[in-house]
Order: C-alpha cells, then structure tokens, then sequence
C-alpha cells in the first residue's frame, strides 16, 4: 500500500467546490504530474478510477493519453452496455454505440475492439450485432466499409450473423437494428455486409463473405431485371424494364432511365 499512496499522493485532481456554480463551457481538471505515469502501475489506475465520482471522470482520465485511453476501455463500456440491456435512454438512443465508434476512430488497434466486444458479450451481447440507432450501420457493415477482413472476423468469430441487414435508417417498415428478412419486398431493400462490399468496390472483401457463406441478396445479383412503374414513364419515351448490373438498385444505367422518364 505505501506504493499506491505514494502514486496516489502523486495524483493531484483539482479540489471540487460545491458552491461554485460552473459556467456552460467550464469542465473540472485533472491534473497529473510528469512522474506520476512512471510509478502508477495499470492495476493501480483502475483501483484509482473506480475511486472517481463519475463515468464523466473515466472519460476524462481516459483522455489523458493511449495508454489510459485502451486500459479503461471495460470501465467505459461496461455502464453502455448495462444501460441499454434495459432500454436506452431518448438522447443515447440517437449515439452510435462504444463498438462502432472505436472501429471508426482506431480500427488498427484490434485489442481495444476485442476487449469492447469481450464486454458486450459478456453483458449485452445484441451490441455486437447491432447499433442501437436506425442512423447508424451495424458493427459488421462498418467494418467492410472500412474494407478490415480482420474486425469483420473478429465480429463473426462473437457470434454474429453475417446476414443482418441494415434498413437504411429511411422509414421503411423493417426492423431497424439487425434482420435477416425484410419486412416487404415492395419496401426498400435494405443491404447486408456483401452489398456493401460490392458497392465499395472490396474484391478481397466480397470472396471472404462468400466463403463464410453470406446470402447473396436476389436484388444485388448480376443480370436482375427491373422493372419501372408503368405511369412513371409510358410518357417519357423510356423502356419499362431494362437489366440491371452488378451493384443492384443503386447504379447509373438505373439512375440515367428513371432521369429520362422525368423523375
């Protein structure tokens, strides 16, 4: 213990006065000597952060450098993946969840992803598979965004199946988390991890999900014949069906017809 209270002494968090009402944009400091980070060991930190007030105070300690940053990362997804076992908050409802934003910011450091998915699993597994918010791609679509086979398997490997899809956050009537069927086909198709692999343009991509045996969507096939609707374009000159390509609904032949029809 003489070395904790030595590390700790060490620790200098600027006194909180009760009374003192602070102003919109004031926020309270952590300060922390030069020397301090060369005597704290990482189990002395997170007996010092689970000493803190607040979850707001983890986040800023966590802010101090990379290293506090990846060894507080379970003390920062634990209460996400608590709160939203349950049902989430209105104004957390609309954030995209811990897991997709770390893919975002630093999809290289794969041992912070693994320990957010660790938590998830462990608590709330649904995070794994699904964002919380229609706004935002599941975890598996943004790592084939980002074209990262290595978090595509790691989020596999958790169990996830890699047929969800993604509605497109658009008001169709489709569940907005994570489905494997959609709710009509005369909705809006929604888009597994595959359509957006081709759409990305991800080769390496689209042979890896092939391999684990994605389901090749019958609207994202090569050759598909589509058909526009009859009073949209019998007086604009334009064929009423034409074939599609490779990328489905979303490519330019279709764009340029519905563009000459007058849409």
């Amino acid at each position: 213990m003489d070395t904790l209270e030595t590390a700790v002494a060490d620790l200098h968090i600027a006194p909180r006065n009760d009374n003192q009402v602070p102003s919109v944009n004031q926020q309270p400091e952590i300060q922390i000597t030069g020397g301090c980070f060369e005597n704290l060991s990482p189990e002395i930190w997170l007996i010092v952060n689970d000493h803190l007030d607040s979850l707001s105070d983890t986040f800023r300690l966590s802010r101090v450098n990379k290293f506090l940053w990846s060894l507080l990362i379970p003390a920062r997804a634990r209460p996400e993946a608590k709160r939203h076992a349950v049902v989430p908050t209105p104004h957390e409802f609309y954030r995209p969840s811990m897991l997709c934003l770390e893919i975002k910011r630093n999809p290289s450091c794969l041992d912070d992803i693994r320990k957010i998915i660790a938590v998830y699993k462990e608590i709330n597994p649904a995070l794994i598979e699904t964002n919380r918010t229609p706004c935002h791609r599941p975890p598996l679509h943004v790592a084939v965004v980002l074209n990262r086979l290595d978090i595509v398997e790691l989020i596999l490997d958790a169990g996830v199946s890699i047929n969800i899809r993604w509605s497109l956050g658009l008001g169709n009537q489709c569940h907005t988390k994570a489905h494997e069927e959609c709710f009509s086909q005369r909705r809006r198709r929604c888009k597994n991890a595959l359509t957006l692999a081709k759409e990305y343009g991800h080769r390496e991509m689209q042979n890896y999900l092939i391999q684990r045996g994605i389901e090749e969507l019958s609207w994202d096939k090569p050759g598909l014949r589509i058909k526009l609707p009859r009073p949209s374009v019998m007086c604009h000159g334009c064929a009423l069906s034409f074939d599609g390509e490779e990328c489905g609904l979303f490519n330019c032949p279709i764009i340029s017809k519905l563009l000459a029809a007058g849409q």
